[in-house]
């Protein structure tokens, strides 16, 4: 079990990436959250097994939808108690 926090630049905001990370993520059993940030990046923090969890980063990198991905970033960081995987504004 761990807990992945990634940040993504690029063509990833008003193209869905928010919906499409949601739907992955609860797929694999991930919990955690998606959000936009201010200065037009996304921010993901996604809990669940550590195989699954390196998967969903490959994804990302895929640049899924009509996103494009031009720099991923992720660092590993403490588990926390969420339940579930939700979308914030």
């Amino acid at each position: 079990m761990k807990r992945r926090r990634l940040v993504l630049v690029g063509r990833v905001q008003g193209v869905g990436l928010r919906y499409l990370i949601a739907k992955k993520a609860r797929a694999n059993s991930l919990v955690g959250f998606v959000a936009n940030l201010p200065d037009g990046q996304v921010a993901a923090e996604i809990q669940g097994n550590a195989a699954a969890i390196d998967n969903f980063t490959q994804w990302l990198q895929t640049s899924p939808g009509w996103s494009k991905i031009d720099n991923l970033t992720y660092q590993d960081i403490a588990l926390t108690d969420d339940k579930i995987f939700t979308i914030h504004d």
